[in-house]
């Protein structure tokens, strides 16, 4: 009896453990692709999951359409998780925004591979505005243009691409 009980208390525990990490995180799928994100210590901790092993990317605008879109592209390459900002000024035009003389805000870039599979995650601070990023603040609404191809080259074509509407 003890022994049933014991077992019935860790399923309890466990359940409630894992409905509470879920709660934690909004997600939202689409195309096969799955963005988790969470909002804490004034950072915008996300989570990409794609049935590819190339390249993985969201990005966040006001408006409709590409242009002014703050884009994050993802990848796992030999066995590493890499993540780089990008800053679309109109549909084909897209460069890194080292490119364009400024640092990365992106922390705690990891990740895996595996079974046609990648998962990468990383983090964001909140508010920080400037030419071609947006400020990320909870109850933000944006376009989230979610997209990822077969290739790990960034400038690879997409296989999904999409645009939805999301809430922070």
């Amino acid at each position: 009896m003890y022994q049933v009980i014991v077992l019935f208390s860790c399923l309890i525990i466990g359940s409630v453990w894992l409905e509470a990490f879920q709660d934690d995180y909004q997600v939202i799928r689409h195309g096969g692709m799955e963005l988790r994100w969470k909002i804490s210590e004034q950072q915008l901790h996300c989570e990409l999951e794609a049935p590819t092993q190339g390249w993985m990317a969201i990005g966040f605008n006001p408006e409709r359409g590409l242009a002014g879109t703050h884009m994050i592209m993802t990848r796992v390459k030999n066995g590493q998780a890499e993540a780089e900002e990008y800053a679309i000024v109109k549909a084909g035009d897209y460069r890194p925004l080292s490119s364009r003389g400024m640092k990365s805000l992106l922390r705690g870039v990891s990740g895996w591979e595996k079974q046609q599979r990648s998962m990468v995650r990383f983090s964001l601070p909140l508010n920080h505005a400037d030419r071609f990023r947006h400020a990320l603040a909870q109850g933000t609404e944006f376009r989230l243009l979610m997209a990822f191809s077969r290739d790990d080259d960034f400038a690879h074509h997409s296989m999904m691409r999409t645009e939805v509407a999301i809430k922070l």
